[in-house]
Order: structure tokens, then sequence, then C-alpha cells
């Protein structure tokens, strides 16, 4: 099979609003084989079709109106960002009903972020329970006890969507070589190619870089240590240039989505 990367196009961005936003990921257990910078662990399994999200808490605290405790003291409702079935960009409101899953009406090919909806919380603040978003059985995303968002460097730019890496970060902790690979493919591959490899122990590591990311392109850190039992968190700086509909497109095709 082939795995090309041909069609990256060149933005115009002269009259489009410019939005940050960061990506921060974080695994308190990495091993000695490469997995993912998630709070789940392991390696993300990313579906090659779209499915439903169902999403459940280990604690009937995370429970809205509606749910098995309607005034539970944890999370209560979320909003799911992500990718849609066509590839596009989809953000939606999701109530929670603590260990009972509850799942969307609409099917994602991937999940960016689930974070607590402001004014949509307990008393706690925070999850009560580890709360997974799962996709055909698959954990994709985590918001852990005792925070409100998702902990992940597993990122999916939208087809109808253009941005910009402006910077990225790596943390390690523990006394631990670790080596760690930024990570990008089409949605539709199978192989991930290889942006940069850094190594580094006890170090905190930030390094500015300007990189336009083609649409429709997954982008995560991966990492593993000489000796088990690595902490490490990692992320992205980005910049949301616009939607199609808003950036003219301009200039020849290239070969790479950066």
């Amino acid at each position: 099979m082939t795995n090309s990367l041909d069609g990256i196009v060149t933005v115009n961005v002269a009259n489009t609003p410019n939005n940050d936003f960061d990506i921060f990921g974080r695994n308190e257990d990495v091993g000695t084989v490469e997995e993912d910078i998630n709070i789940v662990g392991g390696t993300i399994i990313l579906p090659s079709s779209a499915f439903v999200l169902s999403i459940v808490s280990s604690s009937i605290e995370d429970s809205g109106t509606g749910g098995i405790n309607p005034e539970g003291t944890g999370i209560r409702e979320v909003i799911i960002t992500g990718v849609d079935a066509n590839k596009n960009f989809q953000e939606v409101d999701l109530i929670l009903d603590g260990t009972t899953a509850v799942t969307t009406t609409e099917t994602w090919l991937r999940i960016n972020r689930i974070v607590a909806k402001t004014l949509s919380v307990g008393s706690n603040l925070t999850a009560v329970g580890n709360i997974d978003g799962s996709l055909n059985g698959n954990i994709q995303s985590r918001i852990a006890i005792g925070t409100n968002e998702t902990e992940q460097t597993n990122h999916t730019i939208p087809l109808d969507r253009f941005e910009k890496m402006t910077r990225f970060f790596l943390n390690s902790f523990g006394g631990k070589l670790v080596t760690a690979r930024l990570l990008f493919k089409r949605i539709d591959d199978i192989f991930w190619y290889n942006l940069r490899t850094l190594q580094l122990m006890d170090e905190h590591l930030i390094i500015d870089i300007e990189k336009n990311i083609q649409a429709a392109v997954d982008v995560k850190w991966v990492s593993l240590v000489d000796v088990a039992g690595g902490t490490i968190t990692a992320g992205f700086d980005f910049q949301f240039i616009g939607s199609k509909r808003s950036i003219s497109i301009l200039g020849p095709q290239k070969r790479m989505p950066f």
C-alpha cells in the first residue's frame, strides 16, 4: 500500500483571527516499551471508522440532571470536541450518569478533548471518579480523579480547520532516561511518521516551532524510559488560524503535512 502525504495547501491568513490553545498530556507510569503520553496509559487504539462515544465514571457522584444522582458532587456535564465521521470539527455537550454509561447521538472518528462544562460541577468541582470516553469499546480519553479535563497529547486537526503548531514541550520526572518522539500521520493512514526524537532526564524542555499542519492529520507524543515507572508530561501550543470557509487557498501543493 502507499502512504502518500501529498496535498498540503498554502494558506493566506492575513485577515483571519488567531486563537491560541494548548494540548496537555500526562502519563504517570511509562514503561520500557513505547506508549502514548496520555493519562489512560498504553497505546490508544484509534478507530478506522466513526462510532458513538460512550462515557462512564467510576463514581456515581459524576452525574447530572436525569442521571442516577442528579445533584452529584463531581462533574455533571461535559463538553466533547473532536472529529466527526466526515473528518470535520465537532463539539457536543453530554450529561453524565455516574457509573451508567451514556452515549452521544453523534458519531466520532477522533476525540480531542473532554472537559467539565462551566457551572455543571458539584461541590467537589472536579471528577470524583475516573471518567472514561470510549469508541467501539476502546478508551480514547480520561478525565482523571481530581481533574476537570482530559490529559492527552493525542490530537487531530479536523478537515475543515487550519491549525499551526507554535511550540511543543516535554517534562520528565523520577530520574529516568526518557526517549520521546513527536509523531504524525494522516487520519486514514496506518503508519506514523517521526517529526522529532528527544532524550532527557529530569528536565523541562520547551521548543518554539512554526509548523502549519495539514487538515485531517493525527499528532501525538510517545515515549519510553530506561527503567519502568517514569512520569512524563508533554504537549503542544497551537494557533487556530481559521476554517476553510474563512481562508483562501493559494499556491502549489507540497508533499508533507507540516
